[in-house]
């Protein structure tokens, strides 16, 4: 029997809480399911994902040709915004990202005429990645865009919330981790003649952009990080618990913290 594949979500899990990432791979029958629940439209979840199609919709509704003829900015940014969705939850959002793209069109059109399709339409988009192996590595990556200075590949990840803020160093911390995944797989499985080089995130929530250089050491502790989380599963634990407020929050919560008898919660500093 094929072991079960490591997903990015679940890798991520392991990192922030061991216990969760066991009641995910070992014991939850959705684990192997790749179907996108149905979600509130309304909720933070249904309203990223309402981002996230509408931005990887976006791409194939544009032509370059129309768009090198526009004369100003704002015309560029009128033309981008409609062809993305209008919902006024998240109308924001998507303004945002108009105005992002626009920027971007410019700076690739200024810089690489002759090359601007190459440029500035992304490599993929919403590109799943399988990493043969004893426990395969899996995953979904927003987006892959070409970076001509560097003659390398950058990947492109839309966070919609609060919680991704880009100015606080532990976000940075968390999506070196999560984008370092990605690129282990890309560069391993060699799927383009060009090496993934960078990450970049985009919250429009927040209007924050981030780009950087993935670090060696990074990538080494993803990869430490994937060692470790296979090691555990053959030896089928120890997973320990990391109690902290977001428990309260966790779906695996009353059977996890159930084992606890009196006394044994030690929340001080959290």
């Amino acid at each position: 029997m094929e072991n079960k594949k490591i997903r990015k979500t679940a890798f991520m899990m392991f990192k922030h809480c061991e216990k969760q990432f066991e009641y995910f791979f070992f014991r939850d029958p959705d684990y192997d399911a790749y179907v996108q629940p149905v979600v509130d439209d309304r909720s933070p979840t249904g309203k990223g994902q309402i981002f996230h199609v509408g931005c990887d919709d976006f791409f194939p509704k544009i032509d370059l040709e129309e768009m090198r003829r526009l004369d100003s900015e704002q015309d560029l940014i009128k033309y981008i915004r409609t062809r993305l969705p209008d919902n006024e939850r998240i109308d924001d959002w998507f303004d945002y990202f108009a105005e992002f793209e626009a920027r971007r069109f410019i700076m690739a059109k200024t810089a690489y005429e002759k090359e601007l399709d190459k440029v500035y339409m992304p490599v993929a988009t919403e590109l799943y990645v399988n990493l043969p192996g004893e426990y395969p590595r899996t995953g979904h990556v927003d987006r892959l865009d070409y970076l001509p200075a560097e003659k390398a590949l950058c990947v492109v990840e839309y966070k919609t919330g609060r919680s991704y803020d880009l100015s606080k160093d532990r976000t940075l911390t968390s999506l070196r981790a999560e984008t370092g995944w990605y690129a282990i797989i890309l560069n391993k499985l060699k799927m383009y003649d060009l090496p993934v080089t960078h990450w970049a995130c985009i919250n429009p929530m927040l209007k924050q952009y981030h780009v950087e250089r993935f670090h060696s050491m990074s990538l080494k502790a993803v990869e430490n990080q994937y060692n470790k989380l296979v090691k555990k599963i053959k030896a089928k634990g120890p997973f320990e618990k990391n109690l902290s407020p977001l428990c309260g929050w966790c779906k695996y919560s009353n059977d996890c913290l159930y084992s606890f008898g009196e006394g044994d919660f030690d929340l001080n500093g959290l």
